[in-house]
């Protein structure tokens, strides 16, 4: 995201399976400043409110394969990202 942009889900849709990245220079927007926060922690909810959208990057482990509340994909294995 910090070198490369956000890109829409209209032109990068999610698939679900374990591919390379398919996105080849469509950028859609910059980041513009990062910021990382634990897990509970109140300075992303922060940001939400007082900056607006926030793209997240959840590290999962193996064991979140079968994860399956709502929203969640079934079986992910590597980095979830969710623009809004």
């Amino acid at each position: 995201m910090e070198k490369r942009g956000l890109v829409c889900e209209n032109n990068y849709p999610y698939v679900r399976a374990e591919k390379t990245c398919l996105v080849k220079g469509q950028r859609h927007g910059k980041v513009s400043n990062m910021l990382h926060a634990r897990q509970g922690h109140q300075t992303l909810f922060k940001a939400l409110l007082s900056k607006g959208p926030v793209a997240t990057r959840v590290l999962v482990t193996p064991n979140f394969i079968n994860y399956k509340e709502v929203g969640a994909p079934i079986g992910a294995k590597k980095d979830i990202c969710v623009f809004r």
